[in-house]
């Protein structure tokens, strides 16, 4: 290679081209982002397993399935008829490696399962092997102690564990069946706004989660990439949502409509009232009032040319 040559993506100095490390910043931040949840869902898994039992003795009365779901996902601990009566896989070894949430989604499978097949493979890959009994705290302690390596990168900048953004899903997956089957957390609410997330390649609707603590730590999530909004973050992704051509037929409340266009929402209530914006009145005692957004954009538009106008005559 002559000295005027570069390799691709390197400058004469060899020095990263700016793409590059805009590429590598972006790898990286989405690393770190499934770092932290990865280890949150964890965190959750070895919470709530713990309450499976009591609620399993609960529903020990139950004539369809004595234990409920909740003795099917406490898995090789449990009564072994009704694991079968969920015809989930047979235990092979230390359990059944690789098994996926997504191979029965109508059922609740082991939190057990789950994590040992995820520690199986991991532990091929680092040549790591073990034949300790697969126990739920066991199976979370290593992987919590494998998240460097999970998000780490080679000499070319690949991730090192190709798979682990669906080891991500299937844990989240395994907090949410244990939230169903204990019925605790409260469920996420979809909203309309999308992930505005530059690395988000699917860029699906937002969920929101109501804390139960207080509304003041209510929260946004990308289901896709995990990226959690606060309140601020929510609504300058509403405002992008609100432009985009996905909200041009959308009936939104009086509230979101007035912080799209940074107007009081008063002003929104004078145009409903001068017969401008088409209303839709929603639930009872309280109702909510939507307004057909089109039409908010349309009068907000007249509105500014207005302005502009009486500016111009007043100069």
């Amino acid at each position: 290679m002559s000295d005027d040559e570069t390799m691709p993506g390197w400058s004469n100095t060899l020095e990263p081209e700016p793409e590059v490390n805009e590429r590598q910043e972006r790898h990286q931040r989405r690393m770190l982002r499934l770092r932290v949840s990865i280890a949150r869902d964890l965190t959750e898994i070895l919470s709530l397993y713990g309450d499976l039992e009591t609620e399993a003795i609960h529903h020990y009365a139950d004539k369809s399935m004595p234990g409920g779901d909740a003795l099917v996902m406490l898995g090789p601990v449990a009564n072994l008829e009704a694991w079968n009566y969920r015809q989930l896989s047979e235990l092979m070894g230390r359990t059944h490696a690789g098994i996926s949430m997504d191979d029965r989604k109508d059922d609740p499978a082991p939190p057990l399962l789950v994590l040992a097949g995820w520690v199986d493979i991991i532990r091929q890959e680092r040549d790591q092997p073990t034949d300790l009994r697969a126990t739920i705290k066991r199976e979370a302690d290593y992987l919590r102690n494998s998240l460097d390596w999970l998000i780490s990168s080679d000499i070319n900048g690949d991730a090192t564990f190709l798979a682990v953004d669906e080891l991500s899903r299937d844990l989240h997956d395994v907090v949410r069946r244990l939230e169903d089957v204990l019925h605790d957390g409260i469920r996420p609410e979809t909203t309309r706004v999308t992930c505005t997330m530059d690395d988000c390649d699917e860029k699906p609707r937002l969920t929101k989660v109501y804390s139960d603590v207080h509304p003041k730590y209510d929260g946004w999530k990308c289901p896709a990439c995990r990226e959690d909004y606060d309140q601020t973050e929510y609504l300058s992704a509403q405002a992008q949502h609100m432009h985009s051509e996905a909200a041009e037929d959308a009936w939104v409340t009086v509230a979101d409509a007035a912080h799209s266009i940074s107007r009081p929402a008063n002003t929104i209530r004078t145009w409903i009232k001068n017969w401008r914006v088409s209303t839709q009145v929603v639930g009872s005692r309280p109702t909510t009032i939507y307004v057909y957004w089109p039409e908010v954009r349309i009068a907000d538009q007249e509105a500014r040319l207005i302005t502009v106008r009486r500016k111009g005559h007043a100069a």
